[in-house]
């Protein structure tokens, strides 16, 4: 399903996951750590991360959701919702990357910069098409 989703023109951010082998299409380990290629420093807002995934290639992400704590998954249920994050939790996640890109990936998936995409039921996680051009 996400090979044909994202198909061979398309690129993929991975998050919490690393079962890139699996897949046939381009994709990379998007979290801090694993690279660095995306300048979450320089990105503030859900529409700009996107923009920023988009200006790198990215079409989609992919959010693993297994192994989310319970105000990931409140946050990430706000999202869906169109709610950002709160401007406390936000400031206090922003001084981590290791928990920033999570917010921003959030922020991007209220404000519809990055949209779902069904996946077969009980699938482990979220891919989102970029909205951002």
């Amino acid at each position: 399903t996400i090979n044909r989703e994202v198909g061979k023109q398309g690129k993929l951010a991975l998050y919490n996951e690393v079962f890139g082998y699996f897949l046939d299409i381009k994709y990379v380990w998007a979290n801090p750590g694993h690279s660095m290629i995306i300048p979450y420093d320089d990105m503030q807002t859900g529409p700009e991360f996107a923009s920023g995934l988009s200006k790198l290639g990215f079409t989609h992400a992919y959010l693993a959701t297994r192994d989310l704590s319970r105000d990931q998954r409140e946050l990430l249920a706000l999202a869906l919702q169109g709610k950002p994050v709160p401007a406390d939790v936000a400031a206090s996640m922003d001084s981590n990357l290791d928990r920033k890109w999570f917010r921003l990936q959030c922020d991007a998936i209220a404000s519809r910069s990055l949209v779902p995409i069904p996946l077969p039921e009980g699938a482990p996680g979220l891919l989102l098409k970029n909205q951002s051009k």
